[in-house]
């Protein structure tokens, strides 16, 4: 006697993504922000796995005004840490040469002492 099992029903790519989520959500109450971000971590991983090239196409679109902006951000640093250590290179150093290349601190003049015959 055999039994005539059913066979597979082929789900579609959403079916598979609901029941994903739902396994990795469970344990987490439904509204809380550990719930909200584990359900978009996971949609993001699905994504990222079922569509691969336009993830990162979308990847790259997001990334590369930002690398652009923090390359010009950069550049305008050390140009400005340049213009610094050019100022203070010109500037005459009449206490001591240091080797370290650092300029050293100089002292305010002091007040002058008053002596007992002054008073």
């Amino acid at each position: 006697m055999s039994s005539t099992a059913a066979p597979p029903v082929a789900k579609s790519i959403s079916d598979v993504t609901e029941e994903i989520v739902k396994n990795a959500t469970t344990g987490y109450e439904p509204g809380s922000y550990q719930y909200m971000a584990v359900e978009k971590m996971t949609r993001l991983s699905i994504y990222a796995f079922t569509e691969p090239w336009e993830f990162l196409l979308n990847l790259l679109l997001v990334l590369t005004p930002l690398m652009a902006v923090a390359a010009f951000c950069a550049y305008r640093l050390s140009k400005s840490s340049h213009k610094k250590g050019k100022k203070s290179a010109a500037r005459p150093n009449s206490t001591s040469s240091s080797s370290s290349g650092k300029p050293e601190r100089q002292m305010p003049p002091r007040a002058a002492k008053k002596s007992k015959k002054d008073n």
